[in-house]
């Protein structure tokens, strides 16, 4: 049945081999996607596109997943993804494929993705080894630099004459700025921060053999690094030790921060959890 076949998909295509997981992709887009500046697929259960999205992040393809009009909509629009998404996964429809490689060749004409870096750093680099700087940065105030510009300028303050001669600081600044350029990192605007308030227990997952995992599209690595709080001998003064260990030291206790501040975790709250 079709209810049967959709969950069979979501269980066993993540668990298959990237040749197996792009032809999924490409088949999937190109009978439901469409093309032109970006890729785009609707779905009226949002559930598929989240999981679609965790799957073309294997491929270094970044997406966005929004409401429109009475169904879910996954937009693919940053440059880098759309190459990675062209190279390694690819269209069979000849219409949407020529499209994809005209979006890709427009998205390249414009510098890729941007990294947020303040101008007035770069600039003052630029004057530090005598490079005007209106040359490489046009906007002083600008928050943000195309990875394509990042590397060109680079290249120019490198290949300067008074690169030699600056001092160790900047030539530290520089080497971190090409680093930013060579990166394979991408970078997201934060839309929101909402504070939710809870008492809810958190709780430590080891996922063996590499001790990290995937939680709502994050990959995320527990390195067992934790505050202990430990009490002194001559009373309730409390002394912070940070422990690189999945077990309790001996000497050590529990603690939980609540409002009244500090607490420790009594025997009955840990057996609850």
């Amino acid at each position: 049945t079709t209810r049967r076949l959709m969950h069979d998909w979501k269980e066993v295509v993540p668990k298959s081999t990237q040749e197996c997981v792009a032809s999924f992709i490409r088949g999937f887009v190109d009978a439901e996607g469409s093309v032109s500046d970006h890729v785009s697929v609707a779905q009226k259960d949002s559930s598929i596109l989240e999981i679609l999205q965790l799957l073309l992040l294997r491929f270094g393809v970044k997406s966005t997943i929004s409401q429109a009009a009475g169904s879910w909509l996954m937009r693919i629009a940053e440059g880098s993804s759309l190459r990675n998404f062209q190279r390694e996964i690819g269209l069979t429809a000849t219409d949407k494929a020529e499209r994809l490689a005209k979006a890709v060749a427009a998205k390249t004409r414009l510098g890729g993705d941007l990294i947020p870096i303040d101008h007035q750093i770069i600039w003052d680099i630029a004057k530090s080894v005598s490079v005007r700087p209106s040359r490489l940065i046009r906007h002083r105030r600008a928050h943000a630099i195309t990875r394509s510009s990042l590397a060109r300028f680079v290249e120019a303050v490198k290949g300067s004459r008074g690169y030699r001669d600056i001092h160790q600081d900047i030539m530290e600044r520089i080497k971190r700025l090409e680093m930013l350029a060579s990166s394979p990192l991408g970078w997201e605007r934060i839309r929101s921060i909402s504070h939710i308030r809870a008492d809810t227990p958190v709780c430590d997952i080891t996922v063996s053999p590499y001790a990290n995992f995937v939680a709502n599209g994050l990959l995320v690595h527990n390195s067992h690094t934790r505050v202990f709080i430990r009490r002194t001998a001559s009373g309730p003064v409390r002394i912070a030790r940070l422990v690189s260990s999945p077990y309790l030291p001996e000497g050590e206790r529990l603690f939980k921060i609540t409002e009244n501040g500090i607490e420790d975790v009594e025997e009955e709250d840990t057996e609850k959890r």
